[in-house]
């Protein structure tokens, strides 16, 4: 489409991977914005594609983690707006994981926690879950 021809060709440069992953989420976010879920959809998934080539082939590099459970995360919930709901719970789950992963890695601002608390929320209003919000809170704690 007429965007993606802007996206930058990656290459094996792990940094312009890593650029070229962003502008896709970039991408994903306005496509999801302006409504355009198909467009989001494919950009989010290239996004998460290379941010997860990343983290497989550099795992010590904290900014690939991170950013690849943004990723699934942001991926999750455009496939949950499209409506692919089992396909978004899945995406949800691997999110859980890797925001797992980096708290007990250690986060002193709570970004992490909140992101989790955010993939949490939305998995659980996606599957019908939530019944008050004494769930929702102890997530948070």
């Amino acid at each position: 489409s007429y965007y993606e021809g802007y996206l930058p060709d990656a290459g094996d440069d792990p940094e312009v991977l890593y650029q070229a992953a962003q502008a896709s989420q970039q991408l994903a976010s306005i496509s999801y914005l302006l409504r355009q879920l198909d467009m989001a959809e494919k950009a989010s998934a290239r996004a998460t594609e290379i941010m997860t080539l990343l983290h497989r082939k550099y795992p010590s590099v904290i900014k690939y983690e991170t950013e690849l459970a943004v990723c699934l995360r942001d991926q999750a919930s455009i496939l949950r707006d499209i409506p692919k709901k089992e396909a978004a719970a899945r995406v949800y789950q691997a999110a859980m994981v890797v925001f797992e992963k980096l708290i007990k890695s250690g986060d002193p601002t709570g970004t992490r926690r909140a992101g989790l608390a955010n993939v949490l929320v939305n998995y659980a209003l996606q599957r019908d879950q939530i019944r008050d919000g004494s769930e929702v809170e102890s997530w948070y704690q």
